[in-house]
């Protein structure tokens, strides 16, 4: 889950948590990779840690399925960068050289200063990931990095306050509740609409602090009202930015919050290990249904609490 922060006066973000990703917050506008379509139905066995893979697989529109090791089209090519990386144009690539190298993790890189444009690579776990990360500051690099997951959860805030390029000040906060995970995607849209549900109609005594969690700002000279907590993330294929990492050309590094830790692996999402699912707990996807059949939820959450 992503919390946005009210703009002053330009737009503002934070996030916040997910389940067994733990969580982070990209907002959608930032990655033009295709995303699955939020009615995706997962019915594979597969468990968490093979979630990620699963769902790339099984939405992606390139014919991925009937590639195999060494027949990657001309365009899906890596290619690596000076430290011998190999980033793919497509996710799909990316997905078959985690497979094919029996990789745990994906990760992105900005390609532009306009973000949205990104390019994908695996590595064989987060210590990987990590030490990657470390070896570009090393070499004086400013990383552009995110970590891709699903859907999954884990208590670690930072932030990426500043200026923009506009003028505005923007507030960006990410969230990682840790502790918890969502199982599957199934369980990945009940949270969503369990969440919705809750900010539209929450309990009495909760319903003026629920009010503060809205606000109005100006898009393009158009006066629309957002919301701090953006539903978003929960899409099924999320780029999450790393600590320390920038969105290109913005000047504001997601640094740790007072109190939270300045390792880059405590701040990852997704959930690498059997031994990470074991100790964290399971949300019951079940309770989350039964919250949710009392009316549908709305398409957006981006609205104040109704009568």
């Amino acid at each position: 889950m992503s919390l946005h922060q009210a703009p002053i006066p330009g737009s503002s973000s934070v996030s916040s948590p997910s389940s067994a990703d733990r969580v982070d917050s990209v907002e959608s506008t930032d990655n033009l990779e295709e995303r699955c379509d939020e009615d995706f139905q997962d019915n594979s066995a597969a468990s968490p840690l093979l979630e990620a893979a699963t769902c790339h697989a099984a939405v992606d529109d390139e014919g991925f399925a009937a590639l195999e090791v060494g027949q990657l089209p001309q365009h899906h090519l890596p290619h690596e960068d000076f430290l011998g990386q190999p980033w793919f144009p497509k996710k799909a690539a990316a997905v078959q050289h985690q497979q094919a190298n029996a990789h745990s993790l994906i990760g992105s890189c900005d390609l532009s200063d306009s973000g949205g444009f990104k390019s994908f690579s695996s590595f064989s776990d987060s210590r990987a990931f990590v030490n990657y990360l470390k070896q570009l500051q090393a070499a004086g690099e400013t990383p552009n990095h995110y970590e891709c997951v699903d859907a999954t959860d884990a208590f670690q805030v930072a932030t990426a306050h500043g200026r923009c390029r506009s003028g505005s000040f923007k507030y960006s906060a990410h969230v990682c509740l840790q502790g918890f995970y969502l199982e599957d995607s199934s369980a990945r849209r009940e949270l969503k609409k369990a969440l919705a549900h809750f900010l539209e109609k929450p309990p009495e005594a909760l319903r003026r602090s629920c009010e503060f969690l809205f606000y109005e700002g100006n898009k393009g000279g158009v006066l629309v009202e957002g919301c701090l907590i953006d539903s978003t993330v929960y899409s099924c294929f999320q780029n999450w930015q790393t600590l320390h990492s920038e969105k290109k050309g913005s000047g504001r590094p997601l640094a740790p919050a007072a109190g939270s830790s300045c390792n880059i692996g405590d701040h990852l999402i997704g959930f690498y290990g059997a031994a990470e699912v074991v100790a964290a707990t399971k949300t019951d996807s079940n309770l989350l249904a039964v919250y949710n059949q009392r009316e549908e939820p709305a398409a957006s959450i981006s609205r104040r609490p109704v009568n």
